[in-house]
């Protein structure tokens, strides 16, 4: 698959620091803490396909009020794209019986216990994958958002000239409408 358009990243207001669209780019070499899809130190681009999901994925608690800086992307097309999201309505005879199997077991979004802990053993499998896809050359993964609807891409070439910033980031005030959660990871729910 591909992916192209506009795309969205999302980091928290966390001090008096204005962004640029330079500070929105993807973390230097050796600087990144692991993520989803990634070890410490790599250098990739995560983005979001709206700017709900892109705040959702970067705040502690999604359902409290926050600041969020907000670049918009343009993505030239971007080939050979992994795709991971875990949506039943379009798997079919054709797919993986590995990915139905990872699917199935909810291992593609386990949600982080402590996101400030360096041990998140819940990324293991996904990493994995990760570094699967690279060596087999893929561009990158797309995969459901753990935190809110919408979905995520990860891009392993930064330097790439399809990945263009559009203006200036933006800060958001997040000021969320409800104040709920609905846990789909709780072990009662049917599958």
């Amino acid at each position: 698959m591909s992916i192209s358009g506009k795309w969205y990243r999302g980091r928290t207001a966390s001090s008096s620091e204005v962004y640029e669209s330079k500070d929105m780019q993807a973390p230097p070499i050796g600087r990144a803490r692991d993520g989803r899809y990634h070890h410490n130190g790599q250098s990739f681009l995560y983005i979001a396909d709206n700017r709900e999901t892109a705040i959702g994925e970067v705040l502690d608690d999604y359902y409290k009020p926050g600041l969020v800086w907000i670049q918009d992307y343009e993505i030239g097309g971007i080939n050979k794209i992994l795709d991971l999201r875990s949506d039943w309505n379009r798997i079919g005879m054709t797919e993986s019986a590995i990915l139905v199997a990872l699917l199935s077991r909810r291992l593609l979004d386990q949600k982080v216990q402590d996101r400030k802990s360096n041990w998140k053993p819940e990324y293991f499998v996904t990493r994995f994958i990760a570094d699967c896809a690279r060596l087999a050359g893929y561009n990158g993964i797309m995969y459901s958002s753990t935190r809110y609807t919408g979905d995520n891409a990860i891009l392993f070439d930064v330097t790439t000239t399809l990945i263009k910033p559009v203006g200036d980031p933006i800060i958001l005030v997040h000021k969320p409408s409800f104040n709920y959660k609905v846990d789909f990871t709780d072990s009662s729910f049917p599958f």
